[in-house]
């Protein structure tokens, strides 16, 4: 497997070794650079790919419902390369279920997406599947064409979402739990444990003393031991107890 470990350390210096220094592992393997700009989907491919080498590294049993179609398990021995190892054009053709259909139920008008109001098995955790959509009944005069009924719902639109708003309450007083809006930033959150399993790579997985570690990950590293301790645990709980 080509993932970070012991043997990525000299002896005698206790420092990266020197073939391992290089720009380019050091953005595969620690940084995670050089990732679609805007493309919050390869930033999460990237961390599930990624966390989950480290998890099978570090002899975590994965062995969980639908493994076998969940990415990135359904692709044969992942573990063995780095995500940033395949080009983007390869990296898209990628999907989080394997064989999923690419139809966009999440913008369509006429589908459903309503997640649980239950915690579910979700790989090796549990938790509630998100709702990303919240119905709202439009009555519509089969009579009127195209351009009557775009004016219609243009010059209604602020008594649309007022609705849309009653009906995102009342699912989530029956437990519904709906996913963060865009202006949340996701790619910024996946950023944040891309981080944290860089600088746990480097501190764990080939055993550098805290000031190497800031050096190799660069001039975005935690600025101390303690800080980068507490993000490790705060973002990547289950690899604590290795930690």
């Amino acid at each position: 497997m080509d993932h970070p470990s012991k043997e990525w350390k000299e002896i005698k210096t206790e420092d990266l070794l020197k073939e391992k220094q290089g720009k380019k592992i050091l953005d595969h393997h620690f940084r995670f650079k050089g990732l679609i700009k805007g493309d919050e989907r390869d930033h999460e491919m990237c961390f599930l790919w990624e966390y989950n080498r480290t998890r099978m590294f570090m002899n975590h049993k994965l062995d969980f419902l639908d493994s076998d179609i969940m990415f990135p398990f359904y692709i044969d021995s992942f573990y063995k390369k780095s995500y940033r190892s395949y080009p983007p054009k390869k990296r898209r053709e990628w999907r989080f279920v394997k064989e999923e259909n690419t139809f966009n139920y999440e913008e369509d008008l006429l589908h459903p997406f309503l997640g649980t109001n239950e915690d579910v098995e979700l790989g090796d955790f549990k938790g509630k599947l998100p709702t990303y959509k919240a119905p709202v009944t439009l009555y519509i005069n089969p009579t009127w064409n195209k351009t009557k009924f775009r004016s219609l719902v243009r010059d209604q639109t602020d008594k649309i979402y007022k609705t849309l708003e009653s009906e995102k309450q009342h699912l989530e007083r029956r437990g519904y739990v709906f996913a963060p809006g865009d202006d949340t930033q996701p790619i910024r959150t996946w950023d944040k444990l891309l981080k944290a399993l860089g600088h746990y790579r480097l501190y764990k997985c080939v055993g550098l003393e805290e000031h190497l570690v800031r050096k190799w990950y660069g001039d975005d590293s935690y600025i101390d031991e303690k800080t980068m301790r507490r993000e490790i645990k705060d973002s990547l709980p289950n690899l604590v107890n290795n930690f």
